[in-house]
């Protein structure tokens, strides 16, 4: 019915405008009449944009024959407004002035696509941000955006959580803040909870499915996540926000910025302090963050530096709940337990995850003549900490402490002990762009990056029941790794009548040092050296003045991560992956009416998927599997249903495919010990773990009077395997969400000027579901046996938010 009842409402999308009346003007420079490609034409009253085209014109169809008020934007320029109507006598020209200072979007533009990129993206803007703002962490504020699934280990969105984009972990989604790149430079992962409260000063966000365009950092072998943080605010202001929720979620926010002043400096400011008990069992998050931005531009040049320190302490709720458990126990948490005595279950109170994270950015932007201009950034990002764990029954010989005797005939080898795993690390470097762009159509821009990583790992044993000889904070392991990660792009869009043709090339160089294991199975330092060409190219073409189609291709190359260096040796390590990723998509905008249809295929070449099979180090690692892919289709759009009824949503039908692998899985004893690890079976075109086939939203937005809107928000998450059998026995069940949310907006309101307030209803109907697992598969005997471990989501819970800006 959940699926019937999603493909009825996107067939809202063949619901399209009536009367037409042709709108059309010209967008020119002002000094030098000359006609402006690209500008973006926005009407007023129905919220229709388009951008102009080679000739500099733009053409709406409108249903009324009455006064519009037209805002024309173009980078470089100041925003240009024009009230007239469809039938004035004159020609509708639309001049532009050179702009008294450079924009702040800038910045981001050479990794930015933009309607005349032939690529699948989504825009998320400030006041959509805003509207999903309440408290939880930023990927639920994306969880509406196409073939998204989002979780959480807490299982309320505070704390540690993830986001998938077609399928793909954050390990394969790249991920950059005013274009300097995020991903840990060993793992690739990104951790949102070293980030606290980061949406708070973000300004908008540009999520780019598939490879999409050149960008700095790791590859994108899902999407890539291009996050803005605060633009220029001209005018002064202070704001005090506050949230609070079920278990006992509570966020302080206090925000500040000057405004431009006199001397073309402006500076904004941002403290959070998060909250949360977590609804899991002892899943408690404390997190504390800061952000601090000054800027000053010129006609010419803008300077900005941006400084964001995070910092967290979460009780671990990374084990997941055994399948067994739900029922009984739903929020069951195994972290941190041991038996007293009395054979009573006990916790350890401090089985807590600690780390701090602070990132400087600078940045520095000239603009030679409205066609030319470069920029450049610097950045830092230090991050420190350890998560400290009870360990029971373990070997003494792990952790470089001696067995000993007792009483002569007892030898003590294993011990119960506290361990902590630290983690210290800079990661530092540069990116470039210089960009040109003219009114024949033409934008080009040549950039990259140099970045370099220096990461100590080490662990320490802090308290052992049996110490023997071992010293105060013992520390039993040590790993020093540098990796430094370069590229280069050029990219070229060029408008040819109604063509817009796209280039791309990047060349990216990896070198990596560690300490990993020789033949010998010796531990020595080791180093490993990529080099990585990837190209894409792309072309769309121009239907009519709503309409429009593209296609592209486009090939990615990335490297292994820490764990396949570090687990293996030079004959077992795993080959790089390679992925060809081909889009073609479908677009069509009217002013009540706004409809897309994207196909696209990732076809990935030696993909790293866990088989269960151990190598000759004795390591679960990831192997490669020749040939596999992800294919499918996503439908997004919107309509204006009456003048206070609006809906969007976005539907998507996908298979992701696994063409031919072997299943290794360990063999247990009838005491359920390790004896050795076993080829089980050849599997052939099988699911792809944790990749549903069937993803959608969907959001109802009534307005109301007075300020206030309505919002009723679905959500549909098709079944997901937990390992790459397709086996309905490892499996987590599809899931159909609802959620509410009350908004109120005023301004000049209680002498504040902006008054904002929201309640939000999440899972009003208490579904019980997990969007995250994992299994373990084992044989014994002639038996095939497995344990499945869920990550439960919170039922009905709610979150109440207010904001005062003064």
């Amino acid at each position: 019915m959940y699926k019937k009842t999603l493909f009825f409402i996107l067939c809202l999308f063949a619901i399209g405008a009536n009367a037409q009346i042709s709108f059309k003007g010209t967008v020119v420079d002002a000094l030098s009449g000359e006609s402006l490609v690209g500008a973006t034409v926005r009407i007023s009253e129905t919220k229709e944009a388009m951008a102009t085209n080679s000739s500099g014109v733009f053409n709406f169809s409108v249903k009324e024959n009455k006064p519009y008020t037209l805002i024309v934007s173009f980078v470089g320029f100041q925003n240009a407004k024009l009230v007239t109507s469809p039938t004035t006598f004159a020609p509708i020209v639309v001049k532009m002035y050179h702009s008294v200072r450079i924009s702040d979007d800038v910045l981001i533009s050479a990794t930015r696509a933009n309607a005349k990129t032939p690529t699948t993206y989504t825009n998320v803007n400030a006041e959509q941000l805003a509207k999903n703002n309440n408290g939880q962490d930023l990927t639920y504020m994306l969880d509406q955006t196409p073939s998204v699934v989002v979780n959480s280990d807490a299982g309320a969105g505070v704390g540690y959580t993830g986001i998938r984009i077609r399928g793909s972990d954050i390990t394969r989604i790249n991920v950059t803040i005013n274009g300097i790149p995020v991903n840990d430079a060993e793992s690739h992962g990104v951790w949102w909870v070293n980030m606290p409260d980061l949406a708070s000063s973000v300004d908008n966000i540009q999520i780019q499915r598939g490879v999409g365009t050149s960008t700095n950092g790791g590859a994108a072998f899902g999407a890539s996540m291009n996050i803005q943080t605060n633009k220029l605010i001209d005018t002064a202001y202070a704001q005090l926000s506050g949230t609070l929720g079920s278990f006992n979620t509570s966020r302080a926010i206090v925000k500040f910025g000057t405004g431009l002043l006199n001397n073309g400096w402006s500076f904004d400011g941002r403290m959070s302090k998060i909250n949360s008990n977590g609804y899991i069992d002892r899943s408690s998050s404390d997190m504390k963050s800061f952000f601090f931005s000054g800027s000053w531009s010129g006609k010419k040049d803008l300077f900005r530096f941006n400084v964001t320190s995070g910092k967290e302490k979460t009780y671990q709720a990374w084990n997941g709940v055994e399948e067994e458990k739900l029922a009984a126990s739903r929020t069951y948490n195994s972290a941190g337990s041991y038996f007293d005595k009395n054979g009573v279950e006990q916790f350890y109170k401090n089985e807590t995850d600690n780390y701090q994270q602070d990132h400087y950015q600078t940045f520095y932007t000239h603009e030679f003549n409205r066609n030319w201009n470069v920029n450049a950034a610097a950045f830092l990002t230090y991050g420190r900490g350890y998560y400290e764990q009870y360990k029971s029954n373990q070997k003494l010989s792990k952790y470089g402490i001696s067995p000993f005797v007792v009483d002569s005939i007892t030898t003590i080898t294993r011990t119960d002990l506290i361990r902590r795993k630290w983690l210290d690390n800079y990661f530092y470097g540069a990116i470039y762009s210089a960009n040109y762009t003219n009114n024949n159509g033409l934008n080009a821009v040549l950039g990259g990056g140099l970045n370099k990583y220096d990461g100590k790992h080490f662990g320490e044993v802090i308290w052992a029941r049996n110490a023997s000889n071992s010293e105060i904070n013992q520390q039993y392991y040590s790993d020093n790794a540098s990796k430094t990660d370069g590229n280069i792009y050029a990219k070229v869009n060029k408008a040819v009548s109604n063509f817009d043709l796209f280039a791309d090339l990047q060349y990216r160089f990896v070198n990596y040092t560690f300490l990993g294991f020789n033949a010998a199975l010796q531990h020595v330092d080791q180093t490993v050296n990529y080099s990585f060409l990837n190209p894409k190219i792309g072309a769309g073409y121009k239907l009519n003045n709503h309409e429009s189609v593209y296609a592209s291709i486009a090939m990615s190359n990335r490297e292994p991560l820490r764990n396949d260096f570090v687990s293996s040796t030079p004959t077992s390590r795993p080959k790089h992956e390679q992925m060809l990723n081909v889009e073609t998509g479908y677009r069509l905008n009217k002013s009540k009416f706004s409809f897309e249809a994207t196909g696209y295929l990732m076809n990935y070449k030696n993909q790293m998927v866990l088989t269960g099979n151990i190598n000759d180090v004795g390591a679960y690692t990831r192997m490669n599997v020749d040939k596999s892919y992800r294919a499918g289709i996503e439908l997004q759009g919107s309509t204006k249903i009456t003048s206070y009824l609006f809906w969007r949503g976005n539907l998507t039908l996908s298979q992701n495919i696994i063409t031919q692998t072997d299943l290794f899985v360990d063999s247990l004893d009838a005491n359920y010990d390790y004896a050795g690890n076993v080829f089980y079976e050849s599997l052939k075109n099988t699911q792809i773990a944790l990749s549903p086939n069937i993803i959608g939203s969907s959001v109802f937005t009534l307005t109301a009077k007075r300020g206030f809107s309505f919002d009723v928000i679905n959500k549909y998450v098709g079944k997901q395997y937990l390992d790459n059998t397709t086996s309905v026995d490892r499996m987590l069940k599809e899931y159909f969400l609802t959620d509410l949310r009350l908004n109120f907006a005023s301004g000049n309101i209680w002498n504040f000027k902006n008054v904002k307030a929201s309640i939000q209803m999440n899972n009003v109907f208490g579904k019980l579901y997990s969007a995250m697992g994992y299994t373990y598969t084992y044989k014994q005997g002639n038996d095939l046996g497995w344990g499945n471990y869920h990550y439960p989501q919170a039922q009905q819970n709610w979150l109440l938010n207010l904001s005062l800006q003064f």
